[in-house]
């Protein structure tokens, strides 16, 4: 018993009890619980032990009883268990065997009521839509007059699902008439209010009207009314477009954008789905003139073209952008193409297989047009060189460089532009290379050499018939070199460098004018050597007292020694030159006419005979020198000797002599040359000498015996 228990039950047991004297605690807590007589309480306690002994008593005596019970069934409980476990192993195969029979038939069973319920409920239902067939007609007249159109498409619907169990009767067929009669004019009372849906762009009309076609199953009628209206505004710009075929494109493209995000964000995710590509599809494939067609009578330049491609490229990846949207759960279904692709690839498939040759003919055609302007512009810069003085020519010069520098960058330009059009094209990069090299590349080279060939052939013509007078009296001819000019000159070298490859043609012009330049004051003084040199015979006056002496060596003439000191010197000057413009001397080196592909001595002011690789300043001055000089040679027995030759004045002895001189001077600059070693031989030769030669002598076959002895 709980303290709080004990507590209570004193307190309701000692009410009433005379008050006593406490002593003690506890009888002081007796007293203080309000208590009457403490004996009271006693009393009743040692009652109340009595009773809990004798309790505990006969439940000790019950425990004992049932734990002797225990004892007599333990031996018959474990035999108990023994039996059990001896046939749980019979029970074990018995219940196997019954799982084995009972249960799949008792399992077939059930599914063959079930079967048969499912059966008796189908027929229910065919029997009460059967019984409804014949209210069908009014109740759809009923539902169209009420302008419930849905309705009207799930109570057809109905009945077409409920005739299908009964293909083949005949009292079907009729039904089914009379469905397709209903669905007619359940579909013409719908129709103009589609129409009006799509023009006004109600989505909730048209939804409801796509339920109707979807439950009637005229998806494709559905199609067949939607698709032309929703393509009408965009035919609608294409037809009233009359621009560029890139502006016509762009406005195709917007049209189309604004058509797809229209179906993309408002009718296809409530009534396709995610079909908007079949709207797209559907409207470039009725566009009227086609795509093809339009493109390939458009006749636009060939940039336009490209234009227009790039153009519709980009909007079409705008629309594939839209495109690719979440789906929803369609409505109906509209069946169609969904690849749009090909209408743009088709349209400029022959456009792109015929790009090389319209490339070609327009880089040809866009060079040409530049011919005018460029010729007014050299015109401009000729003038200058019209003056009698030999100054204006370096101004000449200088804006010719300029004008030819600026037609490379235009046909630089105009590659960077084929190039970037063959991009946007994904055309091969090796057509568009072969379409430049066979149309651009002559051009440019043509163009470049024709004007530095005209340049050198009026420079040349002008420096010979306006020589300066003091050429004569010069000391020597370094002073009388225009190292300006020929600098400028120099500048053209760079013009082929940047025009880049396929430029021999240019390169050997600019090589030729860079030589005349240097050449000037050589040319003119071989002029003055032809026109006052001192290879005259000269018979001795009569009044002339001095007695003629003997000459067993004759020596070279003042002029011819002049000409060969300049020679001499002009390595040294020329090297300044090649070191400022060592990129335009080095570029094309190979290319020289008389230039040597492996080793080559030098004249240069650091060494005089050395073996170097062909990117040194000696290599490219030793080559320029070489070309420099056989040039002058070449100068000189293709114009000057067959002139001195046939003079009647001419002294083939003082002539060899001078020649001799020239010769060696030639080896020391490293330009030998064996047809001016002939001219020697063949000047050196008295007329005995001359016939005696054999008919099979090399001598006597060369160019030079020809022009001495038998003119």
């Amino acid at each position: 018993m709980a303290e709080a228990d004990a507590v209570a039950w004193l307190n309701r047991e000692m009410r009433g009890l005379a008050p006593s004297r406490a002593s003690g605690s506890w009888t002081q807590r007796v007293a203080e619980s309000g208590a009457a007589d403490p004996q009271h309480v006693e009393t009743r306690l040692a009652e109340l032990h009595r009773r809990i002994r004798s309790a505990r008593s006969e439940h000790a005596a019950e425990i004992e009883t049932q734990i002797q019970r225990a004892r007599a069934n333990v031996p018959q409980a474990a035999e108990q268990a023994q039996q059990v476990a001896r046939e749980a192993t019979h029970f074990r195969a018995a219940l196997q065997a019954l799982h084995h029979s009972e249960p799949p038939a008792a399992l077939a069973c059930v599914h063959r009521l079930t079967d048969i319920q499912h059966r008796m409920q189908h027929a229910r239902d065919l029997l009460q839509a059967a019984d409804a067939w014949s209210y069908v007609e009014a109740d759809v007249h009923a539902h169209i007059q009420e302008r419930d159109y849905a309705r009207a498409a799930q109570r057809i619907a109905d009945v077409r699902d409920s005739l299908a169990q009964f293909a083949h009767s005949e009292h079907v067929s009729a039904q089914t008439a009379v469905l397709a009669r209903l669905s007619d004019t359940l579909l013409r009372e719908v129709q103009p209010m589609l129409a009006a849906a799509v023009t006004s762009g109600d989505v909730d009309a048209m939804e409801l009207c796509a339920a109707v076609y979807a439950r009637l199953q005229q998806d494709d009628a559905l199609a067949e009314l939607y698709l032309p209206a929703r393509a009408e505004r965009v035919h609608r710009v294409w037809a009233d477009t009359d621009a560029t075929l890139p502006a016509k494109m762009a406005q195709l493209g917007d049209a189309l954008v604004a058509l797809t995000d229209e179906e993309v964000h408002t009718f296809a995710p409530r009534l396709f789905g995610n079909e908007a590509a079949v709207v797209v599809a559907h409207t470039l494939a009725t566009l009227s003139p086609s795509l093809a067609t339009c493109v390939a009578t458009a006749q636009a330049p060939l940039p336009d073209m490209v234009q227009a491609y790039e153009v519709a490229h980009a909007w079409a990846a705008r629309l594939e952008a839209l495109l690719r949207g979440a789906t929803t759960q369609p409505v109906v279904q509209l069946r169609g193409s969904r690849d749009w692709r090909p209408c743009i690839e088709e349209a400029f498939a022959p456009f792109k297989a015929a790009y090389r040759a319209l490339e070609e003919a327009y880089i040809e055609q866009a060079w040409s047009d530049t011919q005018p302007s460029f010729a007014a512009q050299l015109d401009r810069a000729m003038v200058s060189s019209l003056s009698d003085d030999m100054a204006p020519w370096l101004q000449c010069v200088t804006l010719v460089a300029e004008l030819l520098h600026d037609q490379v960058m235009l046909a630089r330009a105009l590659r960077t532009e084929a190039l970037q059009r063959a991009h946007a094209l994904g055309a091969p990069l090796s057509d568009t290379q072969a379409a430049l090299h066979a149309s651009l590349d002559p051009g440019v080279a043509h163009r470049l050499s024709s004007t530095m060939d005209l340049l050198r052939q009026r420079y040349q013509s002008h420096a010979r018939v306006n020589a300066p007078m003091h050429l004569a009296q010069a000391d020597d001819l370094d002073a009388l070199h225009d190292w300006s000019l020929i600098r400028a000159g120099a500048k053209m070298l760079g013009v082929v460098r940047e025009a880049g490859e396929a430029m021999d043609t240019a390169l050997h012009a600019a090589q030729r004018l860079v030589m005349e330049l240097v050449l000037t004051v050589f040319r003119q003084h071989l002029d003055m050597y032809v026109a006052h040199g001192a290879w005259r015979e000269h018979a001795p006056a009569r009044t002339d007292p001095r007695v003629p002496m003997p000459t067993f060596s004759l020596s070279p003439t003042e002029g011819m020694v002049r000409l060969g000191e300049g020679l001499l010197n002009l390595p040294r000057l020329f090297e300044a030159l090649v070191e400022r413009e060592w990129a335009n001397f080095a570029y094309g080196v190979h290319a020289l006419d008389d230039e040597r592909p492996r080793k080559t001595r030098t004249l240069s002011a650091k060494m005089l005979t050395h073996d170097m690789p062909d990117d040194t300043l000696d290599y490219v001055l030793s080559a320029w020198l070489r070309s420099l000089t056989l040039a002058l040679l070449a100068s000189l027995q293709q114009d000057a000797l067959p002139r001195i030759v046939a003079s009647r004045e001419c002294d083939r002895a003082q002539l060899a002599a001078d020649l001799d001189y020239l010769s060696t001077i030639a080896s020391a600059l490293n330009a030998s040359s064996s047809a001016l070693r002939e001219w020697v031989d063949v000047l050196q030769l008295d007329a005995r000498a001359a016939s005696a030669l054999p008919a099979s002598s090399p001598l006597r076959a060369s160019r030079a015996f020809a022009l001495v002895w038998t003119t």
